[in-house]
């Protein structure tokens, strides 16, 4: 009990960040978010573009993607999510590209 004690006495106390510092944590946090979101958007771009120049890649994609699907629900597990974009799945010729926004004001 003593020995907890001492110890619990010597051991240094945990700092606690200033506001400043809380408030450089949060803005280098939501610059790092905004970053990855950036990212994300830009492959997923980018993976449309590339499936719609590559159909066979689709095609071959997507039957995977059903065959892990039926395998895992076989066995009575949730499948995951599917990768490809949901207006893929109807066919590429039913395919409508979403337009790009602007922030014209």
């Amino acid at each position: 009990m003593r020995v907890r004690f001492l110890e619990h006495a010597l051991k240094p106390a945990v700092k606690q960040p200033s506001e400043a510092e809380r408030l450089n944590r949060s803005r280098e946090r939501a610059e790092e978010n905004a970053r990855v979101d950036a990212m994300l958007q830009y492959y997923h771009q980018k993976k449309i573009e590339y499936y719609l120049r590559h159909p066979d890649v689709l095609a071959t994609d997507l039957a995977h993607e059903r065959e892990v699907a039926d395998y895992l629900r076989e066995r009575g597990i949730t499948p995951e999510p599917s990768r490809i974009p949901a207006q893929f799945h109807r066919g590429l010729k039913k395919y409508q590209p979403t337009p790009k926004t602007t922030n014209r004001t």
